[in-house]
């Protein structure tokens, strides 16, 4: 026989005047109002964040009002449906425990934040904040603060091999040379296309399949350059080619139709061999 063993450790509360306290905290916060927001924090603060703990005086929590002034639209709520809790611990004190949604649109670069955050707060015999800790993804502050600066994400050629790659793998497509269009492409190559929904693609056997059909369907095709192609070398170490084309078709009864732009985008493994291929264009001009 098995026996459970319980052991009260203290009392949990849905309303509680400190979870109050934290609600008009994050009100002042909003507003903008430092004086009001400080006035909730003890002398000095533990400080965390992610479960890294720094021990600051009270004045260094102005500074997160000065810095979420920067948004537009800035709004604290309760990230339901889960709602704060107080929790009054025999020997751990008072602590209140929330989860809040945080959005707003940061002026500067334009960046739209949509932030979950978990918050641990304790309070100490005089009903000030003496532990603030908060848990959240700061992925998004990483990439505003590098929106704030010119970085370079890779090199852009006007001329390479793998703009040659693909001039050869579209003259070979728009000749019905599939053998010779295959050749450039990796065996596990795969297609997008503005026709297939967002994310879907198709491997190359489809691709394959899906081109025999095209090929059936037209007695000539032509795609002619529309402007400069580029390579681009992004930091990551990968290449991707961006070309622009004006296709023109001519049906096995002679219907024709014309001038209907393409963008075609291209990605490189390191053996020079097309691994992707997006097709942008609108398919209903061929209609």
């Amino acid at each position: 026989m098995t026996v459970n063993a319980q052991k009260e450790n203290g009392i949990v509360y849905s309303e509680h005047e400190a979870i109050n306290k934290t609600k008009a905290m994050w009100a002042a916060f909003v507003k903008g109002d430092k004086e009001a927001f400080v006035s909730f924090f003890a002398d000095t603060i533990w400080v965390g964040s992610n479960g890294e703990y720094e021990k600051k005086p009270q004045k260094y929590m102005s500074g997160f009002v000065d810095w979420w002034n920067g948004f537009d639209n800035f709004i604290i709520q309760d990230d339901k449906p889960a709602f704060p809790d107080a929790i009054d611990y025999k020997n751990g004190g008072l602590w209140v425990q929330d989860w809040l949604l945080w959005t707003g649109t940061h002026k500067a670069t334009g960046i739209k934040v949509k932030i979950h955050v978990h918050d641990l707060y304790r309070f100490n015999k005089d009903g000030k904040i003496a532990v603030a800790n908060q848990y959240f993804s700061d992925n998004i502050f990483e990439q505003i603060e590098k929106s704030q600066k010119t970085i370079e994400s890779g090199v852009i050629y006007k001329y390479h091999p793998y703009i040659n790659v693909t001039r050869k793998a579209v003259n070979a497509w728009a000749a019905k040379d599939i053998e010779t269009w295959l050749s450039f492409y990796t065996p596990d190559a795969v297609f997008g296309s503005l026709s297939l929904k967002d994310g879907e693609s198709i491997d190359l056997k489809t691709k394959k399949a899906d081109d025999q059909k095209t090929f059936a369907t037209y007695n000539t095709i032509e795609l002619v350059e529309s402007g400069e192609p580029v390579c681009v070398a992004y930091e990551k170490e990968y290449y991707v080619v961006y070309s622009w084309w004006v296709l023109s078709v001519t049906t096995m009864d002679g219907k024709k139709k014309s001038n209907i732009p393409v963008m075609l985008s291209h990605g490189f493994d390191n053996n020079g061999k097309i691994k992707w291929e997006g097709v942008y264009m609108d398919n209903k001009r061929l209609e």
